[in-house]
């Protein structure tokens, strides 16, 4: 007798044990559901043969039953295999985190078997301890200098703010003294920087001793430290009384760098200049109050004879002004408020060889500010490497504009660099870093560099000459003829131009002697095939004498003033394209 179901192929079999193997679970039930439904669908057409309409439908009707109930049986399957799959992740969680949990306390020293319910909850108590201590810890490294582990700026800034809401309701006052190291970068360059840090250590000592018990002593950055100064037990708190008691505190702190300090290696001499701002209890801004001991600090370190200076408003307005003019030019390079203005260089024939990029500044308030006031500003106040870069690629792009606007691929820039920027280590990477990305040759690039940079060199200065001679940007030795000039800075600097300064061309036909040394450093230039570039050229008259001495290059109202690129590119016979936005 032929069998009413005919078998399952083996290729089908196997097909089934791979599937219930590989396929997740939600997949494999809709795949049992649809094989399930085809095998009901054969079974009812093998059916259909043997049997008649009545019981046909009678086998449908049940067929239809049992598909139900096994779709109902699988989702229940599934919904207590998603439960199981729960619980299962939720035990082990539970699992990990006692595992945890015995490990902290087995830190603390304690056996998790061994517990009762006052033992757990005095352990418990532990580890919530433990985990403030650390979170306390973690304040206060964001609070605390690597170097000296003192305070650090931010610390001080919340310090003066608990102290300003003190003062206003007790009227308490009290002081503040900026300390800076004197010289302090010549120690860098001269001994390293391990010997600088450990010179940074040793005031940190001398200072911590020196302060009483109701003073906060911070370390505001580089070699810049603060003291606030308690003067809230003073009996007569008049203005000039908490002055001269702040002042007399200062002079202590200054006694206590008379002698040598021994840095391991070497003993040097560290002196400190200290500006003292007593702290008006209206105000409040804590910045402000720094700013005010900083000026005074700075008045300090241009007198003569003492090292301590006390903040007034009537005697240091000049220097407070000088500081919010420097707190200006911080906002203007920051928001992109100087500009550049380029003068032409050029040869015997009047062509264009090149430009010079010069910084302009218009105050919103003041008008215009001279170059010379607000790069010396920024000397200063160490403003000088954010400066120096906004201006350099400032330059830059002047110069990239002004070189598609004349079509001249071979023009030359040239820019002035200051002798703090050549002290800088990390100037060779900066200017070249901007020169690849605006794609300038630096060969094109020509910077010019003061005699006092010279005579001030180091060896970071050195290497970062060395390196940016190598890159293959020339370099200029300005205002030659002035000041200490000798063939020794020559050789030192090994220049590729000299810029006669212009003292020496606009007495040109006045002073015999101007005229000499003009002829000496041509024939001088002549021998060491050195580029020559007259400054101030103010007339014909004056161009074609300086020609005639055999000077190739000039620079001077005479030609153009400093112009803005569109101006530039005017005069030259082309006007500017258009930049893309």
């Amino acid at each position: 007798m032929r069998p009413l179901l005919p078998a399952v192929p083996k290729p089908l079999q196997s097909w089934w044990k791979q599937e219930r193997q590989d396929a997740p679970r939600s997949a494999r039930q809709r795949r049992m559901l649809l094989l399930l439904v085809v095998l009901t669908g054969l079974l009812i057409a093998l059916l259909a043969r043997h049997l008649g309409k009545e019981l046909l439908l009678l086998a449908l009707l049940l067929a239809g039953l049992l598909v139900s109930r096994i779709i109902l049986m699988l989702d229940r399957r599934r919904q207590l295999l998603v439960q199981a799959r729960q619980e299962r992740r939720t035990a082990g969680r539970i699992r990990q985190t006692s595992r945890d949990l015995d490990a902290m306390l087995q830190q603390l020293g304690m056996q998790p078997d061994s517990f009762e319910r006052g033992e757990i909850k005095f352990k418990m108590s532990q580890l919530t301890s433990r985990m403030e201590w650390l979170l306390q810890s973690a304040r206060s490294l964001a609070l605390l200098d690597a170097l000296t582990q003192l305070p650090n700026r931010r610390h001080f800034i919340e310090q003066v703010q608990i102290e300003l809401a003190r003062a206003k309701r007790g009227r308490k006052r009290f002081a503040v003294l900026f300390i800076d190291v004197d010289k302090f970068k010549a120690i860098n360059d001269t001994y390293g920087h391990a010997t600088g840090d450990r010179a940074l250590m040793a005031v940190s000592q001398r200072l911590k001793t020196t302060i009483r018990a109701g003073d906060f002593l911070s370390r505001l950055g580089g070699d810049e430290f603060a003291v606030l100064m308690d003067l809230s037990a003073i009996q007569n708190p008049s203005e000039q009384t908490l002055k001269a008691h702040a002042h007399l505190f200062a002079c202590r702190i200054m006694a206590m760098f008379e002698e040598l300090a021994d840095l391991g290696s070497v003993s040097i001499d560290i002196s400190i200049s200290i500006g003292v701002s007593v702290v008006d209890p209206d105000s409040s801004d804590p910045e402000a109050i720094l700013r005010q001991s900083d000026v005074a600090m700075d008045l300090a370190k241009h007198q003569q004879h003492a090292r301590v200076a006390v903040f007034d408003v009537a005697t240091t307005k000049g220097s407070y002004d000088d500081y919010q003019l420097y707190a200006d030019l911080r906002d203007a390079v920051r928001s992109g408020g100087l500009s550049m203005a380029f003068q032409p260089v050029v040869d015997g024939e009047q062509g264009l060889r090149g430009v010079e990029a010069l910084a302009r500044w218009h105050h919103p308030s003041r008008g215009f500010i001279a170059p010379d006031v607000f790069i010396t500003m920024a000397e200063r106040y160490r403003m000088m490497r954010e400066l120096g870069d906004y201006l350099f690629q400032a330059s830059l792009d002047g110069f990239l504009e002004l070189r598609q606007a004349l079509s001249n691929p071979a023009l030359r820039l040239s820019t002035n660099i200051s002798p703090s920027q050549l002290g800088d280590p990390q100037l060779q990477v900066r200017l070249l870093g901007m020169l690849e990305r605006s794609g300038v040759d630096p060969a094109l690039v020509t910077l010019e560099i003061t005699e006092v940079s010279i005579l001030e060199r180091t060896t970071t200065s050195e290497a970062n000459l060395q390196a940016l001679r190598q890159a293959g940007i020339e370099l200029s030795l300005d205002d030659f003829g002035t000041g200490y000039s000798s063939l020794n800075l020559i050789n030192t600097l090994q220049p590729n131009e000299i810029k006669i300064d212009r003292s020496f061309v606009l007495a040109l036909h006045d002073d015999p002697y101007a005229r000499q040394i003009v002829e000496v450093i041509a024939g001088m230039s002549t021998q060491m095939a050195l580029h020559l570039v007259a400054e101030g050229v103010e007339d014909e008259a004056t161009f074609r004498v300086l020609r005639e001495l055999g000077i190739q290059y000039f620079q001077g109202y005479w030609f153009s003033k400093p112009l803005p690129v569109a101006d530039l590119a005017a005069r030259y016979g082309a006007a500017p394209k258009p930049t893309s936005p």
